[in-house]
C-alpha cells in the first residue's frame, strides 16, 4: 500500500519492527537461555520503540482524537504503547514468566504494527488535513531514528 509521505518514516520503522517481532518469536520457540532474547527486546524497546511511540503520539493523537471516527483507534494505540512499557518493565525487573512476556511482546508488536498500517494510518491519511500532514511529515523526517537491526547474538537463527 502506498503510504502518504507524512507517515512513511513510521511505516519504514514498522517493517523493521515486524522483523524484530519474528526474531523474538523464533528465540522464544527455542529451548535456550532467554537472557539474550530479553536483552534484545529491552534494547529495541528502550532505544527505538519508545522513541517511535512518542513520535506517533506527538503527531497523531491530538488530530485524530478530534474526530469521533478515530477515537477508538487512538485509544487502542495508546493502550498498546502502555502495555509495551509494562512488559519492558517486567522484563527489566525480572518479574513474571520471561518466556510468556517475550511471547506477548513479539505477538503484540506484530499485531500492533498491522493494526496501525491497516487501520490507524489510513484513518490519519483520510481525516487529517493536508496542511497538518505536511507539518507531521516535516517533524517525523527531522526526528526519524532508524531501528538498528544488528545484534551481536543471533539467537533467532537455526
Amino acid at each position: 500500500m502506498k503510504r502518504h509521505k507524512s507517515l512513511e518514516t513510521l511505516s519504514f520503522e514498522h517493517h523493521d519492527a515486524l522483523v524484530i517481532a519474528l526474531r523474538i518469536k523464533k528465540g522464544v520457540q527455542k529451548d535456550i537461555d532467554l537472557t539474550p532474547v530479553a536483552e534484545y527486546a529491552l534494547s529495541v524497546y528502550k532505544n527505538h520503540l519508545r522513541h517511535h511511540f512518542e513520535q506517533e503520539e506527538a503527531t497523531l493523537r491530538e488530530p485524530l482524537l478530534a474526530n469521533p471516527q478515530s477515537v477508538t483507534a487512538i485509544e487502542r494505540m495508546m493502550d498498546e504503547h502502555e502495555r509495551f512499557a509494562e512488559i519492558a518493565e517486567f522484563l527489566e525487573l525480572g518479574k513474571g514468566d520471561r518466556r510468556a512476556l517475550l511471547k506477548e511482546f513479539a505477538e503484540l508488536l506484530d499485531s500492533h504494527v498491522r493494526f496501525e498500517e491497516r487501520t490507524l494510518f489510513p484513518l490519519a491519511e483520510k481525516l487529517i488535513p493536508e496542511n497538518q500532514l505536511e507539518e507531521i511529515s516535516a517533524y517525523l523526517h527531522k526526528e526519524h531514528k532508524p531501528i538498528d537491526k544488528d545484534w551481536p547474538v543471533e539467537f533467532w537463527k537455526n
